[in-house]
């Protein structure tokens, strides 16, 4: 409390964040003994983190893994992306971006020279429920997947998060599994809900957009999903 420039840390203990004006040492950080505060969140250079990744090289010849690039939103930062994927695979690295594809199409179109395999997430088909749960339309979503589908197929594997009561009616994976035939692409990975990232809102003072008492989807809800998808010509597998 004494170190804090702001008084954002307050006792009780807790942790005012609108007085928080995130300092250049993070000496709350810092300072504290047992570690309960901590920064997220680090600069990093593009030789600095191919560099932490290589270490693992041996692990990757050995188990065919590679180096996976994930987020938030990897194509957020394009130019950073494309310059590590470009240094990655100069070391011969096998490169995975997990994407939700509100990406521009210039930099995915750029990427995808370096991109082995995109991660690419399809939550909703119709523009108009996809607006009203992302707040974003999904007109550049699905044209990103369909240009891939067109120049790359056999690098692409589309990602269904089943999140209960936006994503997970029989419509909606229906409309999936059609769209994801109509572009010829080879198979549909099926993400089950989970509750971890609730801990993650309450860390960073935030509250979480779904409660932790939502019920996650059992093997039966799971069969049931997979017997639609199937029965539209999508393999799939659950992840």
């Amino acid at each position: 409390m004494e170190a804090c420039p702001t008084g954002a840390a307050t006792a009780g203990p807790t942790f005012d964040r609108a007085h928080c004006d995130p300092c250049e040492g993070s000496v709350c950080t810092s300072c504290c003994p047992e570690g309960a505060l901590t920064r997220t969140g680090l600069t990093r250079t593009v030789e600095d983190l191919v560099e932490d990744v290589a270490r693992d090289t041996r692990f990757f010849e050995n188990s065919g893994g590679g180096v996976t690039f994930s987020g938030g939103e990897p194509f957020f930062q394009p130019r950073f992306l494309e310059a590590l994927l470009v240094a990655s695979r100069a070391r011969r690295l096998h490169t995975a971006v997990e994407t939700c594809g509100y990406a521009p199409p210039d930099a995915l179109h750029a990427c995808s020279k370096s991109i082995d395999l995109f991660l690419f997430d399809v939550k909703i088909v119709d523009a108009k429920r996809h607006q009203e749960a992302t707040g974003r339309d999904n007109a550049l979503i699905l044209s990103n997947l369909r240009w891939l589908a067109e120049h790359v197929p056999e690098k692409v594997v589309v990602r269904v998060p089943l999140i209960p009561g936006f994503t997970d009616d029989l419509g909606n994976l229906d409309a999936i599994a059609k769209l994801v035939g109509t572009l010829g692409l080879p198979r549909i990975e099926l993400q089950p809900y989970h509750p971890f990232g609730v801990a993650k809102y309450a860390a960073i003072g935030r509250a979480a957009a779904m409660p932790d008492s939502v019920p996650m989807q059992t093997e039966a809800d799971l069969q049931a999903v997979i017997s639609v998808l199937a029965a539209s010509g999508a393999p799939c597998d659950v992840v």
